[in-house]
């Protein structure tokens, strides 16, 4: 009987202890949040409950969390977010606006150089800065002084006579005919490697950048290996809104270095070379027995100071004309006494190694006629010349008429002319004489 008793306990408990364990397996989390604390220190925190009461935290939701914190105006707090512009009760009022501004070098400030002084072209004036200067404050401002401190082996009191300050317009790095001068100091130093405060007056705009360069204005005298430079220690402005008198940022800065050197040799002037086919033409054409004729040299290039000269097939001068243009010239000589065809050259000896070279002759025909025949054939322009002239020495005879002349003779032009008028004259008399007998004579056949 006990033992019947003892097995229906066991099977009590085995069954009570099943039961448990499919209630544990059974449970399900069912959680319950409450809102979400206020963001402080950017995180935020909850309280979380299992309704079940599980006893697991398998499925618990977060409990805190991060947050960007939203500031309250008003709680006496200045937080991330809030400033005097937009919550002046938490953060105070804000502080007055002041003026400032920043420089540094331009990007057309020059390197290091040389310079000398050069008399025929006296270019005293040597940028050696080219300074940016930004207004970055709340406030227009005016530019008041800029103080140099110089340096360099050269005596700054001595050799240089000023000192000028160009707004730079156009922004080149150089003083142009459009910049505009805001100040200058003469004497530029009262000693050597000394400094000098030069007054401004220059107004910059609130955002704007402006340019400006720093020259030195030298002197002759200025001796040969000494160098110059300097560093700007200081440059003051002054608001325009609040009157506040500041310094720029950004110094200090150190301008190029400039070296002098002595004055190069002056060079020899550049040897002109003359070039050029030589093209002759006469006027009038034909020409009257010793009429004068006017001959046009062209067709030439960098020839100033040259000599054309027009000659006969045999080399005999009929006129010369200097080339004071270098491109073109005349001369004028009289036709010859008897009429024909004439050939004539001109020759510019364009290498100067006096020969006469193809390529510096040309020839051209002159008709010359009777004085009282019509105009009859025009001669022709710019022909092959004689064979005969050319590689030949570039040495021409005088004509008979300047030979006689350099005698002290007097010419003969005009006489000839008459004699060779009297006697075409008289050779047209007789021949018509002659030929009025001859037909006096058939008649009395």
């Amino acid at each position: 009987m006990a033992t019947k008793y003892i097995l229906l306990a066991i099977v009590a408990t085995g069954m009570f202890l099943f039961m448990q364990a499919g209630l544990a397996v059974d449970c399900v989390e069912d959680w319950s949040c409450t809102i979400w604390a206020p963001c402080v220190n950017n995180h935020q925190s909850r309280l979380c409950t299992d309704r079940n009461g599980c006893g697991t935290t398998n499925n618990m939701p977060p409990v805190v969390q991060e947050c960007q914190q939203v500031p309250v105006c008003g709680n006496l707090v200045c937080e991330s977010g809030e400033s005097s512009s937009n919550c002046q009760i938490d953060c105070g009022k804000p502080a007055p606006s002041l003026p400032s501004a920043s420089v540094s070098l331009g990007i057309k400030n020059p390197t290091a150089h040389t310079w000398f002084y050069n008399e025929s072209s006296a270019d005293l004036w040597n940028e050696l800065a080219q300074i940016r200067i930004a207004n970055d404050g709340a406030e227009d401002i005016t530019l008041f002084t800029i103080t140099l401190k110089a340096s360099g082996s050269g005596n700054d009191a001595t050799d240089i006579n000023k000192i000028e300050i160009y707004a730079d317009l156009n922004n080149d790095g150089s003083v142009g005919a459009g910049d505009i001068k805001i100040g200058a100091a003469q004497p530029a130093y009262n000693q050597d490697n000394g400094q000098t405060t030069i007054g401004l007056n220059y107004n910059i705009q609130k955002g704007d950048t402006k340019v400006f360069l720093v020259a030195y204005v030298m002197k002759p005298a200025a001796p040969a290996g000494a160098t110059y430079e300097f560093t700007v220690t200081n440059i003051k402005a002054v608001g325009k809104t609040t009157g506040s008198l500041f310094s720029i940022n950004g110094l200090p800065i150190t301008s190029a270095t400039k070296t002098i050197v002595t004055p190069p040799a002056p060079q020899p002037p550049q040897q002109l070379v003359c070039t050029g086919l030589p093209s002759l033409s006469f006027k009038p054409n034909p020409a009257k027995i010793s009429q004068q004729v006017n001959a046009g040299i062209s067709g030439l290039n960098n020839c100033i100071g040259w000599t054309a000269t027009v000659v006969d097939e045999n080399k005999v001068i009929a006129c010369q004309a200097v080339l004071q243009n270098g491109m073109d010239g005349a001369c004028q000589f009289n036709a010859p006494y008897t009429p024909g065809l004439y050939i004539y050259s001109v020759v510019v000896d364009e290498n100067q190694n006096n020969v006469i070279d193809i390529g510096e002759i040309t020839a051209s025909k002159l008709n010359v006629i009777l004085p009282n025949a019509n105009s009859g054939e025009t001669g022709e322009q710019n022909i092959a010349p004689p064979e005969k002239l050319i590689n030949t020495p570039a040495v021409f005879t005088m004509p008979v008429q300047a030979q006689a002349q350099q005698a002290g003779q007097q010419p003969i032009n005009a006489v000839l002319a008459v004699v060779a008028v009297i006697a075409a004259g008289s050779a047209a008399y007789y021949y018509s004489k002659a030929r009025k007998q001859a037909r006096k004579k058939r008649r009395s056949w």
